[in-house]
């Protein structure tokens, strides 16, 4: 109907093209404690594609630098966003590690990767004390029944008789996960090492974190 008017009508449309990629790595955390459960699922790009971890560091794959991996064979099943436990297939330390994807069998076409960290549970305000001063404690721990003991920094059993003191859900009547705790006010620590132990469950059978302080 605009035809004989005399006016031309243009239209402008503008766009965006967004050059962000989706990682094909998904981690549960970037940052865990130790003892907590690395899960991973991974968006693969063939069935014979696999999964590696190395240090962070590494630049060479191999037989030597691989710490763990999982693939269709180990699991037994196409491991295309499966989610898989790593805690359950290596002990990880304190350190930051890289996990990478691979395709086909090999280590020669590795195609996309992703860093994680595990820290120490264990949090103090300082690592060296002078006598008498607050040494100030906090704990990420598993499940509700953890508990913290102190010891000698050489002790190697953990017994009632080497327990120097200690603090749980019961002794400070609330739950003890990342709770601030005064440990200058349970125990007389005079001059020397000692080593702060969180346990598993009630009992001394299942330590999974330690952390030595010195007392000057």
């Amino acid at each position: 109907m605009f035809a004989d008017s005399g006016y031309n009508i243009s239209e402008t449309c503008y766009f965006t093209v967004s050059t962000t990629s989706i990682s094909r790595i998904k981690l549960n955390k970037d940052i865990y404690a130790l003892g907590e459960t690395i899960s991973i699922t991974c968006n693969v790009k063939s069935q014979l594609d696999w999964v590696g971890v190395f240090a962070s560091d590494c630049s060479e794959y191999n037989d030597s630098t691989l710490l763990t991996y999982y693939s269709p064979k180990t699991e037994g099943k196409q491991i295309n966003n499966l989610t898989v436990n790593l805690s359950s297939k290596y002990d990880f330390k304190e350190g930051q590690y890289k996990v990478v994807l691979f395709n086909t069998g090999g280590y020669e076409a590795p195609y996309e990767e992703k860093t994680f960290e595990v820290k120490n549970n264990i949090e103090t305000n300082k690592l060296v004390y002078e006598t008498g001063e607050d040494i100030l404690v906090k704990c990420f721990v598993k499940s509700e029944l953890d508990w913290v003991g102190v010891f000698d920094g050489d002790c190697s059993e953990y017994n009632n008789d080497t327990l120097l003191t200690y603090y749980s859900p019961k002794t400070e009547g609330k739950q003890i996960n990342n709770l601030e705790v005064n440990l200058s006010s349970k125990h007389n620590f005079t001059s020397g090492t000692y080593k702060i132990v969180v346990f598993n469950t009630g009992d001394y059978s299942k330590p999974y974190s330690y952390l030595i302080i010195t007392v000057k």
